[in-house]
């Protein structure tokens, strides 16, 4: 049998985490590709490639989906399975996690909460609304999240070329980059629930989910070449 770790609503809201990316990272065994807070490929045991298959409510997610546009706030509970199984399908070769979604739950609840980060002087604001009440057999949940992120990114290069004969340099190569990375999204779910004394129920479960984004990016790159009589020639 392969080992599950369950992750629930108390563990999740321990650190009050913005971003469901930043709560799966500080699961055990999992690590994340990519710059440090950009984002990236999902892990298990360090197995990157597609080896590790992300689930949400059970089903695969399609390609492209970032999972950092589901808030925290509307996950019910993460599943870790550390190997595949009969259920995940063969693809799971380093594991799977399975996101869940928030279920219907008797407790009366009306939660409102708006955060914001600012990085390179841009506001990166964000809401998330959960609401969930009881009529008798009924029970309705209601989560709502919208978001808009800014990032900022700057990398360098240098490359060097030598003469192994004589060592003298022969290439230099120096770059410069910058990008500007915008996402904003809506990200809504809603659960409608009927069940009796005698424990038959019923689930109407919509989702909807609207993200989009622009990236700018500008660079410069300065490069020397060193010819045999000495001259140097910078393009």
């Amino acid at each position: 049998t392969a080992a599950k770790i369950i992750i629930g609503r108390e563990e999740i809201e321990q650190y009050g985490d913005s971003t469901l990316g930043d709560v799966i990272r500080r699961l055990p065994g999992v690590t994340q590709g990519g710059r440090p807070g950009r984002g990236g490929e999902l892990r298990l045991r360090g197995m990157g490639g597609g080896y590790t298959q992300i689930l949400l409510d059970g089903e695969r997610i399609p390609p492209g989906f970032s999972i950092d546009s589901i808030a925290p706030e509307q996950i019910e509970r993460i599943e870790i399975l550390r190997a595949p199984t009969a259920e995940t399908g063969a693809r799971a070769i380093a594991g799977s996690i399975n996101i869940v979604l928030r279920e219907g739950f008797r407790k009366r609840l009306n939660d409102l909460r708006l955060g914001a980060g600012v990085e390179a002087g841009r506001a990166s604001p964000s809401l998330n609304w959960t609401r969930n009440d009881t009529l008798g057999d009924w029970i309705a949940n209601v989560s709502l999240s919208a978001y808009r992120r800014v990032q900022n990114s700057e990398s360098a290069s240098r490359t060097l070329g030598q003469d192994i004969a004589s060592g003298a340099t022969t290439l230099l190569r120096e770059g410069t980059f910058t990008s500007r990375d915008t996402r904003a999204g809506l990200h809504a779910t809603g659960r409608l629930q009927w069940r009796n004394d005698a424990g038959v129920s019923a689930v109407l479960q919509p989702l909807v989910i609207h993200n989009e984004g622009d990236t700018t990016s500008r660079g410069t790159l300065d490069e020397s070449i060193v010819f045999a009589d000495g001259f140097n020639d910078v393009l």
